[in-house]
């Protein structure tokens, strides 16, 4: 990956800078299998981690967690491709944010939780710096896609075996991301979420068809959702609080 030069401030790093290093990582690294113990043992961590303020979330935990539902939307299939993409790019910029802060030095907190970051881009007048790109920002459209995942997640441990997914993935996509996509992202994402697999399939995928995996998956799901909704619901709070759920 291209490097910002060292000797960059973390407020002079450009939409430039931190677009080609989102690219530059899309062919990184062959993309590995979506590994749903790992989300949830990063999930957890998000809400423990660095956290003296139990209402906050540690946001290098949180990409990690993110990073493997990146996973699981290119598992299923052309019907999230554009969101697959999208997240890609934001875990990106996000890393690059906090890589640099660490480089520069490890005094640095500013990027360590979703509150440090909050306060240092809202008290250094970055959020309305057109020559910057902020990590809240960034951030909030990650939020937004935590709302639908969450929501198909349970959907999908409350359906039947042969219960096809697209009408539950639309459903849940009209609730959730519809609103912040253009028109015709909309209409090519339902037309494409026809084509996704039954429920059995999907976790079957998943699993590897192993049924000990499967199994395991089935009883982690409840602490899953329970700390899905947590980071969701602290995040969600702190933007409220601080006015910035409308960023554009």
């Amino acid at each position: 990956m291209t490097n910002v030069k060292e000797s960059k401030s973390i407020s002079a790093i450009t939409e430039e800078d931190l677009a080609q290093a989102a690219v530059e990582s899309l062919d990184e690294k062959e993309e590995k299998d979506f590994d749903f113990v790992d989300f949830c043992k990063y999930m957890k961590s998000c809400i423990t981690e660095n956290c003296s303020d139990v209402e906050d979330v540690d946001l290098k935990t949180y990409l990690l967690a993110y990073e493997q539902l990146y996973n699981f939307f290119l598992l299923l299939g052309r019907a999230f491709q554009f969101v697959a993409s999208d997240v890609k790019s934001k875990i990106r910029i996000l890393d690059k944010l906090c890589n640099e802060e660490l480089e520069q030095s490890q005094k640095i907190t500013n990027f360590l939780t979703v509150k440090s970051m909050v306060n240092y881009e809202r008290d250094s007048g970055l959020l309305k710096n057109s020559k910057y790109v902020s990590g809240c920002r960034t951030l909030l459209r990650l939020h937004r896609g935590l709302d639908f995942i969450r929501k198909f997640l349970e959907e999908i441990y409350n359906s039947e075996n042969g219960a096809k997914l697209g009408g539950v993935a639309r459903q849940t996509y009209d609730k959730t991301l519809a609103e912040y996509h253009t028109w015709i992202v909309r209409n090519a994402a339902r037309v494409a979420m026809q084509f996704l697999p039954t429920r059995e399939e999907l976790l079957n995928k998943v699993s590897k068809n192993d049924e000990g995996t499967l199994k395991q998956m089935l009883e982690m799901f409840p602490e899953a959702f329970e700390n899905m909704n947590t980071a969701y619901n602290r995040i969600h709070e702190i933007y409220t609080t601080n006015n910035i759920l409308d960023l554009p």
